[in-house]
């Protein structure tokens, strides 16, 4: 990647991690959007999990210019996803799902669930908060870390 590139890139991710809740919440949204199969390698709360994705895209488009150096981190995050279920097609969505956001975020505009979409006289589906998940995606199963006991949402079966 040439430094022109670079610059744009952080440029263009700055102005995206302005309002990280925002964008993260809507990261998400845009993922399930997109393949609502992910949800599986998800915990019921998103919240601790998007606040990572943030840290980490901030690291990863802070050292484009030492792609050497953060190759190892990125391959152990790989791998640890890999152990969470985590496909090689997962990642080319996530990455859609992270262009089409920063786009919507660059052009400034609404920064509402359907505006993420890149045609929006499609007959795109509503965000996956409104809409039950198909029959065949399992609901998500809780959480468990080797580092922490297993969570529980109250009133879950």
């Amino acid at each position: 990647m040439d430094d022109d590139t670079i610059s744009l890139v952080q440029r263009s991710w700055a102005k995206a991690a302005l309002n990280k809740h925002e964008f993260s919440r809507l990261l998400y949204e845009k993922l399930f959007d997109l393949d609502p199969t992910l949800v599986r390698l998800f915990r019921v709360n998103l919240t601790p999990q998007q606040e990572q994705f943030m840290s980490t895209m901030d690291v990863a488009v802070a050292g484009l210019s030492r792609v050497e150096e953060l190759a190892p981190m990125l391959r152990k995050l790989g791998e640890r996803h890999t152990k969470y279920g985590a496909k090689d097609k997962d990642y080319e969505t996530v990455g859609q799902a992270i262009v089409a956001l920063t786009r919507a975020f660059m052009k400034g505009e609404s920064l509402r669930a359907g505006a993420v979409c890149e045609d929006r006289n499609s007959k795109a589906p509503p965000p996956i908060r409104n809409r039950p998940l198909p029959p065949t995606v399992p609901p998500p199963r809780p959480f468990t870390s080797p580092r922490s006991p297993q969570i529980r949402i109250a009133g879950a079966t």
